[in-house]
């Protein structure tokens, strides 16, 4: 039953989209004016696939899986949405069976996965077409760790599972480099509820800490991890700011800014936005500050109830470990953070978070004495629950219209985050193409004062202003737009045709 209704919500909430078109963000880079991927699935496409690094990604099983899709919908765009929600579906399957795996009760378990697949940090990966990488990395990442847990139980010969989980995590970083830290993960389970070391609660009595053992055991992951860092770095060289650009002390601090960000969007899911620009004026000492007591305090209580609680030291370590290869540390493109980062990490935020409350309320139920009254207690957990899980799926639906069309994505994130040079630029773009050239040229001189020193700003402005009969204006730009980027053609092709036209 449980089943079944978290994959009737995943269809109620994400339904929709499959009137939904293909966004001019990344998802034209991706299928709609890749040649590669939309030829479909053929051997020549798919050498492509296994080493290009187009879009500053290398992730060759996610371009097959668009592939595929082209082969079977062609350029409806439904289609291509459609294998979204299916993969999202079996994501939270998949979550809910990883939970009974750990030993976790039925209630929980599906409390677990309905919160996993209904919160709306969900939508951006599901909604995106582009993000399919996300989804196909938690699927292999969840049957990792799944198969994993089979293992240490007994369910599956020690070798086999072992080699198993290796091929899942290779999947998974043909998905996306998101997968390096499985092992990691695995190390923390084997601590609990795995009790695999002799100070893990209710560990093996007497037996010697283990703990080399179980990394040894986790070496061929660990390769894996290794290597799909260095392909991560290879594709994204020309993405990745330097730390001349954006200096450690900076990117420190926005982690830390980041982990409480995502802490609060966890708990309080509104104004979530397409695109988080970068912006440097956030990284205040106080706001620092505050998001590191923040960080400091949730895991000094949740080292100090360890025994009591695992479940808080072990869902608040996979949401912070998890998070590490996105946190802001390494600093990729103009983004500051990002909904689909959380896809992964804040399954263990909600397996804390529902298994704290789901003791608690079974603590109050058992101290209402009669068998009545214990009944009462999960009658009404069973509707806070729900009430919960309902909400959710009502912000999650009204998040998803956004995604219907570029224009209603850029707004959006223009509404959440007004000081977006990026959302102002890609906007522009749009109303361009619908002939709304004053109302574009407004959003372009939004962008560039936001960001003054922008080529990429300055070069769209300049060729609005030309468009629109104000020549003197676009030659400043064209101007000042090839000082900053002396080697870009658009520039000198547009600075050409503006004296052509004179």
């Amino acid at each position: 039953m449980a089943a079944g209704l978290l994959i009737a919500a995943t269809a109620a909430i994400y339904g929709q989209t499959l009137r939904h078109g293909f966004l001019q963000f990344d998802d034209h880079a991706y299928i709609a004016a890749n040649p590669h991927v939309r030829g479909g699935l053929t051997a020549t496409n798919v050498l492509w696939a296994l080493s290009a690094r187009h879009a500053s990604n290398w992730h060759p099983l996610a371009w097959i899986s668009h592939m595929a899709d082209c082969s079977l919908y062609g350029m409806w765009p439904g289609g291509h949405h459609l294998t979204s929600i299916l993969i999202h579906a079996i994501n939270a399957l998949l979550v809910m069976g990883l939970m009974r795996s750990l030993g976790e009760t039925r209630g929980l378990a599906a409390l677990v996965a309905g919160l996993f697949a209904m919160h709306p940090l969900r939508v951006e990966s599901v909604a995106w077409v582009a993000e399919r990488k996300d989804l196909l990395c938690g699927t292999f990442f969840l049957l990792a760790v799944w198969i994993h847990a089979a293992t240490v139980r007994g369910g599956l010969p020690r070798r086999t599972g072992l080699t198993a989980c290796a091929v899942a995590m290779a999947l998974g970083a043909l998905s996306k480099g998101m997968i390096v830290t499985l092992p990691c993960v695995l190390l923390l389970l084997d601590w609990w509820p795995l009790r695999r070391l002799a100070w893990s609660p209710g560990g093996p009595a007497g037996s010697p800490a283990r703990i080399a053992g179980l990394v040894l055991e986790k070496l061929p992951l660990f390769a894996i991890s290794a290597a799909a860092c260095c392909m991560t770095v290879w594709s994204q060289e020309k993405a990745i700011a330097s730390v001349a650009d954006v200096p450690l002390r900076l990117r420190l601090a926005g982690a830390v800014i980041n982990v409480a960000d995502y802490l609060g969007m966890f708990f309080a899911p509104v104004n979530l936005a397409g695109f988080y620009p970068w912006d440097s004026t956030r990284l205040t000492p106080m706001r620092t500050g505050f998001s590191l007591a923040v960080v400091v305090t949730v895991t000094a209580v949740a080292v100090a109830v360890r025994n009591r609680q695992p479940r808080l030291l072990v869902g608040w370590l996979w949401f912070l470990g998890v998070l590490v290869p996105v946190s802001g540390i390494v600093q990729v493109g103009r983004a500051n953070l990002a909904d689909r980062f959380t896809y992964l990490p804040q399954i263990g935020l909600a397996w804390a978070c529902a298994g704290i409350a789901s003791e608690a309320w079974g603590g109050m139920a058992a101290r209402s004495g009669d068998a009545a009254g214990r009944r009462r207690w999960g009658v009404a957990g069973i509707a806070m629950a729900a009430a919960v899980l309902l909400a959710l799926a009502a912000i999650s639906s009204f998040q998803a219209t956004h995604w219907r069309e570029t224009q209603s994505f850029w707004r959006r994130s223009l509404a959440c985050s007004p000081r977006n040079a990026t959302g102002h630029l890609n906007l522009a773009f749009e109303l361009r193409k619908d002939g709304r050239h004053e109302e574009s040229i407004f959003h372009l001189e939004i962008a560039h004062e936001i960001e003054p020193d922008a080529a990429d700003i300055l070069l769209a402005l300049g060729i609005a202003l030309a468009d629109t009969g104000r020549p003197a204006e676009a030659a400043r730009c064209l101007d000042r737009a090839a000082e900053l980027d002396p080697r870009n053609t658009e520039v000198e092709h547009a600075i050409r045709r503006l004296r052509q036209s004179r």
